[in-house]
């Protein structure tokens, strides 16, 4: 059996490969688009509660303090940890971090069952160009669209 190890990613390295005096974006740029997303979350059974059950996407791991959630048989599309925030509640807008993420579906009625599911556990449902939006238990918003 083969191990492979899981080092920390270099944020102060990477950090160091940009030049505050040439970087003159002020955000992403347009089009970005991520394979994947780890998430903090304050409690992991809530957060497989939300993502697994309301949204529907397949627990493929579980992790001390993490779980890895995909579509498909994917290995994950989305990780969710209580790494540095256990029992945390909603995020503090005024503080950096993720605002929202969206999720392309590919089908029209993939897209109303994750809508019908997130209503029948109680998520509000917001209208947005193309889909709807819901907010997770810590307060980062996900837009559902259809896939181009």
């Amino acid at each position: 059996m083969i191990f492979q190890k899981t080092d920390p990613l270099d944020i102060d390295a990477i950090i160091r490969e940009i030049d505050p005096a040439t970087a003159t974006y002020p955000s992403a740029p347009e089009g970005l688009r991520i394979g994947h997303i780890h998430l903090r979350v304050g409690d992991i059974a809530r957060a497989e509660a939300f993502y697994g059950g309301a949204l529907g996407l397949d627990v493929m791991r579980r992790r001390t303090g993490a779980t890895f959630l995909s579509s498909g048989g994917y290995h994950h599309h989305l990780a969710v940890n209580v790494w540095h925030s256990n029992s945390a509640g909603i995020r503090n807008d005024k503080r950096a971090g993720l605002d929202w993420f969206a999720m392309e579906i590919n089908d029209q009625p993939t897209i109303d069952g994750v809508k019908k599911r997130l209503e029948a556990v109680g998520i509000t449902i917001d209208a947005i160009p193309d889909g709807f939006s819901a907010t997770d238990p810590w307060g980062t918003c996900i837009r559902f669209t259809t896939a181009p």
